[in-house]
């Protein structure tokens, strides 16, 4: 996952304090972070911003609905791109 523009930034912080539970970015090289804290998030932010193509961080939820909250983020960015 790759957050190109500041509308993303926005919806995507959106959609992260919109989920009840831990939602985990992880890094190709194993780095975890947990989107729900403000330390995770601004970390996660920096990893995702600057993401090249061919090692994108990937993103986890712990709970099925959190997990349909951040399928309509990737839909709803894909739209705007």
């Amino acid at each position: 996952m790759k957050i190109r523009t500041n509308e993303e930034i926005r919806m995507f912080e959106d959609a992260v304090n919109r989920c009840r539970k831990a939602v985990f970015l992880v890094t190709p090289d194993g780095r975890q972070y947990d989107m729900k804290t403000p330390s995770g998030f601004c970390q996660g932010m920096t990893m995702l911003l600057n993401a090249q193509d061919f090692a994108e961080p990937e993103l986890f939820t712990t709970c099925f609905e959190d997990e349909m909250v951040m399928f309509e983020y990737i839909s709803n960015s894909r739209k705007i791109a």
